[in-house]
């Protein structure tokens, strides 16, 4: 669906038993900016820090640029900012539904 100049997808994740979705694919949010701050403070290139993380150096561009990770790249990326999945679902502005 569009409106105006904004996409609107909905993407729908399992996690657990859960399935979240996000109504619309921000440009920036705060997963991404955590991402950057975390790889800042340890002065670390994109390059270097996608493998420390163990994800292409590629996927941790697109994430940075706001973009969703698949479920394993989020989970590697949770785990190195020390989030749970959940603290990391609500940074990426995803919000929970009920349990199915």
């Amino acid at each position: 669906m569009k409106l105006g100049t904004t996409l609107i997808l909905i993407y729908p994740i399992a996690v657990g038993s859960f399935v979240v979705q996000s109504r619309c694919m921000p440009e920036s949010n705060e997963f991404s900016l955590l991402l950057k701050n975390h790889r800042a403070e340890l002065q670390l290139s994109v390059r270097q820090a996608a493998t420390k993380v163990g994800i292409s150096h590629s996927t941790l561009v697109r994430v940075e640029m706001g973009k969703l990770p698949d479920i394993s790249s989020f989970a590697k990326l949770c785990q190195w900012l020390r989030l749970s999945p959940k603290k990391g679902l609500e940074s990426l502005g995803l919000t929970q539904s009920r349990p199915r």
